[in-house]
């Protein structure tokens, strides 16, 4: 009786002492710090004729458009990242690693704002869908499109230097 309590206790002891090494081993990996890069400038007309200009990152390549703002904890007011698809489609987001509430505006091919996701839940893996096929987003950060006044029907142009 007594040896069978002494392996017990020593794989308990055993399995402890893996745990253990298993929970340092799984320890976050820090991820560098991704600094906002200028592709172009974005601008919005609204319906009152105001326009709001936007620096933005574009997100072009699928790798680019997989990664998005994810793991960004810093994003300015005046800035924003536009993706463009190959085609217009029902192009799905979600907030995955993203710890930024943000607006997302969805665009047709002509330049004109067709959905806006408002202020969208940080890390949520919930998909985001436009109700109309796009073909670009502009990711802002949350309550822009409302402080700015930015609507559906709104016209969006944009140029890169």
């Amino acid at each position: 009786m007594k040896t069978l309590m002494f392996q017990i206790l020593m794989a308990c002891l055993l399995i402890l002492s893996c745990t253990n090494k298993v929970e340092e081993k799984m320890e976050p990996v820090s991820k560098p710090k991704v600094n906002f890069r200028q592709d172009g400038i974005l601008q919005i007309k609204t319906s009152g004729d105001k326009e709001t200009t936007f620096a933005i990152e574009i997100a072009q390549s699928q790798d680019e458009r997989v990664q998005g703002l994810m793991h960004r904890e810093v994003l300015e007011e005046n800035q924003g990242m536009l993706f463009i698809f190959p085609e217009t489609d029902y192009h799905s987001f979600w907030m995955k690693n993203t710890y930024l509430s943000l607006d997302m505006v969805f665009i047709k091919e002509g330049g004109e704002i067709l959905h806006i996701e408002h202020s969208t839940t940080p890390f949520s893996e919930e998909a985001i869908t436009p109700s109309v096929p796009c073909l670009y987003v502009l990711e802002v950060l949350a309550g822009t499109c409302k402080a700015q006044n930015i609507n559906i029907g709104d016209k969006v142009s944009w140029k890169r230097p």
